[in-house]
């Protein structure tokens, strides 16, 4: 569980083999090519192979064609397919051509239909009337506008009859509607439109089809419904018909395009001399041997593999190889950022931390089963992230609710399983009052601990990364860990013991002497390498600047381990809040047992607490933790890959 080592590859041939070389050899998921311009941008003579992709148009064509048809693209062998590169593409815009007129027909005939069922619907309010659409459609001199008049509207009618000339007639009634129409002459057809307007008519248009009475209307309609319903389900047999001859090797020419688009898209990564080709990247250590193998048909290629100490300007990518137990909490770690090629991967340390402490916040046995179900739902029907964590979580929830012997909030005096206890008491009895203090100090001495280990962590870091100053004097190296531990020890021992080992030379070369080391880091960094301006040129702007860094540093300290109370605060809340459930029971009820009142303050506690403790456990590894030894923003491991899923 670490970063993979990496090796630098460097590919030279051929431009003309350059296609060749790269199917063949660089994209099978295990090489990550680097921009030339990273390192040869500068050098005479190189430059970038800019061509356009010649698969780009086709390839679009067969990606829309796809959604518009909804069929999903996968791969498909295309090693027989009996085309040439250069008749995919006639392929495609053919296939398109047809697909595209057929999908144009079953267009114009769902619109029909659509205008054709709107229609019926809307004849029904009308079909109390006797009069020919068509002959009071066209009328020269009079106008009839058909719709609906809200019903409390239809009183302020009258008000618009005193100066404007029309009739309104309704045909039916519904809660909330008068269906009808008014007729008005031409010459204040404007005035009265606008009227109608003010009263929130809605006007139905009346479609071409319809002649004679609305009920004649509506069963011509009917007929050319039906009619047009099979004109549209023939038009869908033949897209069907039409699949089902040409879907195979519809896949098969869609993957050889994805991949000689994506093979030649490589083009951006590499650089050209003299009609040779020029392209480098990262092998993982392990598979470096089969990445080579493959050059051998190749003998007018050279590939070379180099260590990363030959490609200073460049870091290398980071390659996070981790067990089924830690890869979940991957995605945790991006939120933070990529460790750096040469940082230590603390995905099982974030693993271990976020999952224990979890289940300590959240101990309890009934409510992490609960939670154990949930996540289930979300990794297997939902598919997220989230699920396998919570999975992870969910086992300390149930382990640390057997140790606190919690079920379902019956703990303590109220608790109802018998299988753990020790001499009349659970295991980690953190629900008796008088171990209050005890749970809060024990989590900040938790806490402190852990300080102590990443402080570990980050010398481990500057000795990978060869960094005296992270090593030796900053305030997570040896220097800080002297004071820290030195404070950490002496208080202990004051309150555990009674003893004071607060000695005047015990303050000076534990506590004050590692405070200036922190306070000097960057001039001592600069004295130990070797360089001759180690000394800070302003001294009262450095005596400033170092006592005001001291001050947050101290701060810091103090803050960070008292941060880790939360720990034991959210014990107690726990226990607090399903207390406060059993007096709701009581009060409201009658019964501090009522299952009605305990099942929904249940399902309240797991979603709120639950909520609240994953993101309280999340800032303590970011913020209390990641803060002292680890940097991030490095880059993913990104190898070349054909992904013929892709839309």
């Amino acid at each position: 569980m670490a970063v993979a080592k990496m090796k630098l590859v460097n590919i030279v041939g051929q431009l003309k083999d350059f296609d060749s070389v790269v199917q063949k050899c660089c994209i099978h998921g295990d090489f990550h090519p680097e921009q030339f311009s990273s390192t040869l941008g500068d050098v005479e003579g190189f430059h970038s192979i800019d061509a356009p992709n010649p698969y780009e148009r086709a390839l679009q064509k067969a990606v829309d064609i796809g959604i518009h048809s909804n069929i999903k693209l996968h791969y498909s062998d295309f090693k027989q397919l009996d085309l040439a590169n250069d008749e995919l593409e006639n392929y495609v815009m053919k296939a398109g051509d047809t697909i595209d007129s057929l999908n144009e027909k079953i267009q114009t005939f769902e619109q029909s239909i659509g205008k054709y069922q709107q229609s019926i619907k809307q004849l029904q309010h009308l079909k109390k009337m006797d009069a020919k659409l068509d002959d009071i459609l066209g009328c020269q001199f009079v106008t009839f506008r058909f719709g609906k008049l809200p019903k409390a509207s239809l009183p302020k009618i009258s008000a618009g009859n005193g100066r404007l000339d029309f009739i309104f007639v309704p045909l039916e009634e519904s809660d909330l509607f008068h269906w009808g129409f008014y007729a008005a002459r031409n010459v204040q057809l404007a005035a009265i439109d606008d009227f109608f307007n003010s009263l929130f008519f809605e006007i139905i248009p009346i479609i071409e089809e319809a002649r004679g009475t609305p009920t004649e209307a509506t069963e011509n309609i009917s007929k050319d419904l039906v009619k047009v319903q099979g004109q549209l389900s023939d038009v869908q047999k033949e897209v069907d018909q039409y699949w089902s001859a040409n879907q195979a090797t519809f896949m098969q020419v869609y993957s050889r395009l994805r991949y000689l688009h994506d093979s030649f898209d490589l083009r951006k990564y590499a650089s050209e001399y003299d009609n040779t080709f020029y392209i480098f990247g990262w092998v993982p250590q392990k598979q470096i041997s089969v990445f080579t193998q493959r050059f051998v048909e190749f003998p007018t290629v050279d590939c070379v593999v180099e260590g990363i100490e030959e490609a200073p300007g460049i870091e290398p990518p980071t390659h996070l190889v981790n067990n089924k137990l830690a890869k979940p909490y991957e995605d945790y770690l991006k939120l933070y950022g990529m460790p750096h090629y040469n940082e230590i991967d603390p995905t099982p340390i974030l693993t271990v931390v976020y999952s224990i402490t979890f289940g300590i916040m959240f101990g309890d046995l009934g409510q992490g089963f609960i939670i154990l179900l949930a996540a289930l739902f979300m990794k297997f029907k939902k598919k997220m992230f989230l699920g396998d964590i919570l999975i992870r979580c969910s086992v300390f929830c149930m382990f640390f609710g057997f140790c606190y012997n919690a079920f379902f909030g019956f703990e303590g005096e109220r608790a109802i399983l018998p299988f753990n206890f020790i001499n009349g008491h659970s295991i980690l009895p953190v629900g008796d009052a008088n171990n209050l203090m005890a749970v809060l100090m024990i989590s900040v001495v938790g806490g402190a601990c852990l300080i102590i280990f990443c402080m570990f962590l980050n010398i481990a870091n500057g000795i990978k990364q060869k960094n005296i100053e992270k090593i030796l004097f900053s305030q997570n190296g040896l220097a800080g860990l002297v004071f820290y531990g030195a404070v950490i020890a002496a208080i202990a021992l004051l309150l555990l013991k009674g003893i004071n080992i607060f000695s005047p030379l015990y303050i000076i070369f534990l506590v004050v002497l590692p405070l200036l080391i922190i306070a000097c880091k960057e001039p001592l960094a600069r004295l130990f390498k070797g360089e001759k301006d180690w000394a800070p040129t302003n001294i009262g702007e450095f005596i400033m600047l170092a006592f005001f860094e001291l001050f947050d540093i101290l701060l810091s300290f103090v803050s960070n381990t008292i941060s880790y109370i939360r720990i034991g605060a959210f014990i107690l809340a726990h226990a607090a809040m399903m207390s406060a459930v059993f007096i709701i029971a009581q009060i409201f009820t009658g019964d501090a047992c009522n299952p009605i009142v305990l099942i929904v303050g249940n399902i309240f506690v797991i979603g709120l607490e639950g909520l609240i403790v994953g993101i309280q456990a999340l800032r303590l590894e970011f913020y209390e933790m990641f803060s002292r030894f680890y940097e991030g923003g490095g880059k993913a491991f990104n190898p070349v890959s054909i992904e013929y899923d892709k839309n």
